[in-house]
């Protein structure tokens, strides 16, 4: 508004100014643009000619008409209509997939028909509303040898707060990974510096031991101060406790228990910054890595989830870097264009973002970035969204996007149809209901609440039939009472015969 105004002042005298703008690409509103500076300039400049082009000469006409359709419902805009001398071209395409993963492969195969007609990979690319949104397609690309590259962000194995959940595990697995536990040993900070982890190595290397054998008897580590020592036993106490409990819990209810109780959330929500909130997104997404993981493998433990990451993250790097795919946000995409456009994700919720459901202002910004996405695409748009949805840990039902309804019959709609891709199975997903997504306006996050995984606020007695995710049925035959409030269970099993467990973390549930 500032930069509006000086302009005013230096144009005020001879009138001379000369400004191009489109009011439905205005964007950026959360970071200072103001759609008024066009929308009211000829009444700050009276006697201005407009001039409008609305000849494109980029996309079909085809695209063109879903773009029209869609800004139309937009009051705040200056009225126009886009037109092309290109062909009519290929008709835009809807598809609702049964589940987002079911989604990525939909787009793959797609791709694999496209490139066998002779389009490059660079041709493409995958827009989404938000970043979160990457990883199920790098998975599938990945799974399909497609080259890709993110614009604007880094993979999602690659992205810091994933390779340091990553390490978590990886040092929770093996206590002898001293790189891992480098990596979390002060992340997040927990006042042990980078002399102290220096006396910790070299003491594990005269005692040809690894550095958590030697944290474990850190008083035997020579040179550290008390309030050195008094920082690392806490830690200890915690990975301890991780130990335990990973032979206990489901893959899924484990992460999210060392997420929560790990403190990096916390310390992310401290710092209350787009990019903490986004990596907060990231992390809870890292949720429905393992639950999709555990899905499809029941018996697997920890050891096997960390095998297959290994392998997505471990992809080759020597691809040729000019003829990937592209993924990126819609934000990112303003001002390119590609032959081949997927627009994903298309759910209320996601798109438009839910937190643009309060306002008409944000609501008509989210719809200007549906125009933009929609005009980056040349010659042929496909747009996608799932039924059922897989984010932040939990399988949700969706809403399409309000978006696709004033599409109208500019597009051709295949919805609630299964598409068979390759020979994947998908399994019944639990916990699904509706939509419900984070974004940058959630000020705290409250991880999601295990589904009756256990009964740690639940007042039991002795001969209490129980369930266990892993063991099966059990009766519980005693109850011991511990120091720190929580108590000793166990547990007689029909087929793994006795068990003791913590009832505050115990994976059961009453029958």
């Amino acid at each position: 508004k500032i930069q509006y105004k000086l302009v005013k002042l230096l144009s005020a005298w001879h009138k001379n100014i000369c400004v191009v703008g489109d009011s439905d690409q205005s964007i950026y509103s959360w970071r200072g643009a103001d759609i008024t500076n066009i929308l009211d300039f000829e009444k700050d400049f009276p006697g201005a000619k407009v001039i409008l082009l609305e000849q494109n000469y980029r996309s079909t006409q085809s695209i063109l008409n879903v773009a029209n359709s869609v800004i139309k419902n937009n009051d705040s805009r200056k009225d126009k209509n886009l037109w092309t001398d290109n062909k009519e071209g290929d008709v835009v395409v809807y598809q609702q997939c049964e589940y987002s993963d079911e989604e990525a492969f939909f787009v793959a195969k797609k791709i694999h028909e496209f490139i066998y007609k002779g389009y490059k990979p660079s041709d493409i690319a995958i827009l989404y509303r938000t970043n979160v949104q990457s990883r199920p397609f790098e998975e599938v690309f990945m799974t399909e040898e497609l080259p890709y590259k993110i614009v604007g962000g880094l993979k999602f194995y690659d992205r810091k707060e994933v390779k340091d959940l990553v390490a978590y595990l990886k040092f929770i697995e093996n206590p002898n990974d001293n790189i891992s536990l480098k990596r979390i040993i002060n992340t997040p900070k927990r006042g042990i510096g980078n002399a102290t982890i220096e006396k910790i190595e070299n003491y594990a290397g005269e005692t040809a031991d690894s550095m958590y054998g030697a944290i474990l008897s850190i008083e035997d580590v020579p040179g550290l101060s008390t309030r050195a020592i008094n920082s690392i036993k806490p830690f200890v106490a915690l990975m301890n406790r991780f130990m335990a409990m990973k032979e206990i819990m489901g893959i899924k209810d484990f992460i999210e228990e060392v997420i929560n109780s790990s403190g990096y959330i916390e310390e992310l929500e401290k710092e209350n910054t787009i990019e903490s909130r986004t990596r907060i997104d990231n992390i809870k997404d890292f949720l429905s890595v393992a639950l999709n993981f555990e899905q499809k493998n029941p018996d697997a433990n920890l050891e096997d989830f960390l095998a297959s990451i290994s392998l997505l993250s471990d992809v080759d790097k020597t691809v040729d870097t000019d003829n990937m795919i592209t993924m990126m946000t819609v934000h990112s995409a303003k001002g390119l264009e590609f032959p081949i456009v997927f627009l994903v994700g298309m759910e209320d919720g996601l798109f438009p973002i839910s937190r643009a459901f309060e306002n008409d202002d944000d609501l008509e910004e989210e719809r200007r970035l549906c125009y933009v996405a929609v005009t980056r695409a040349e010659q042929h748009l496909i747009i996608t969204n799932a039924k059922k949805r897989t984010i932040y840990g939990n399988t949700n039902y969706t809403i399409p996007s309000r978006f696709l309804d004033e599409m109208g019959d500019t597009i051709e709609r295949n919805e609630k149809k299964s598409v068979q891709v390759n020979k994947h199975e998908y399994v019944i997903r639990q916990e699904e209901r509706l939509l419900d997504v984070f974004d940058y306006d959630e000020s705290k996050f409250t991880a999601p609440k295990p589904k009756v995984k256990n009964i740690s606020n639940m007042d039991i007695e002795v001969g209490t039939k129980v369930k266990h995710k892993k063991w099966g049925i059990g009766t519980i035959v005693m109850i011991k009472a511990r120091d720190d409030g929580d108590k000793e269970l166990t547990i007689a099993f029909d087929k793994e015969g006795l068990k003791k467990l913590l009832q505050s973390i115990a994976p059961i549930q009453i029958v």
